[in-house]
């Protein structure tokens, strides 16, 4: 790892450790707990840069057998159009990065795998719904922020 460009493993744990360890009491903090830890484990076990994980779709991650074993592996896989350099590639998922990103479609009311054919973002919002103010609702993003 060129630690100039990266964080330390260990610093990385801290922090997972930290979200794990903080009280949660509503609903929106536990999807986020759940979520900013799916995410720190994605970019540390697939290596992946910040921008090809936020541009990614939940179609990314999908499963590939070997025919001679019969075995089932989970691949992520990076596009043309999100990877450094508009090259693709195919990344092994380690198990703790499947084991959080489960839990987070759970978390966010999903099936654990996700559809092959599944075309949403990888990375869900905790406010997937609009803002009420009065009797008008707030749908747009700049007017939620307002708000």
């Amino acid at each position: 790892v060129n630690v100039s460009r990266a964080l330390r493993p260990e610093l990385v744990d801290i922090v997972i450790d930290q979200l794990v360890q903080e009280p949660t009491e509503n609903f929106t903090q536990r999807q986020s707990a759940v979520r900013d830890t799916f995410i720190l484990l994605a970019l540390r076990g697939l290596g992946l840069r910040a921008s090809e994980l936020i541009q990614a779709r939940m179609r990314a991650f999908y499963p590939l057998s070997v025919p001679a074993t019969g075995k089932m592996y989970w691949v992520f896989h990076v596009t043309a159009d999100t990877g450094k350099g508009g090259k693709a590639r195919r990344i092994p998922v380690p198990q703790d990065v499947w084991s959080a990103f489960t839990r987070y479609r759970q978390a966010f009311g999903l099936p654990a795998t996700p559809a092959a054919d599944e075309s949403g973002k990888l990375i869900l919002s905790t406010r997937t719904q609009g803002v009420t103010l009065g009797v008008n609702l707030i749908n747009e993003t700049s007017a939620r922020r307002y708000f």
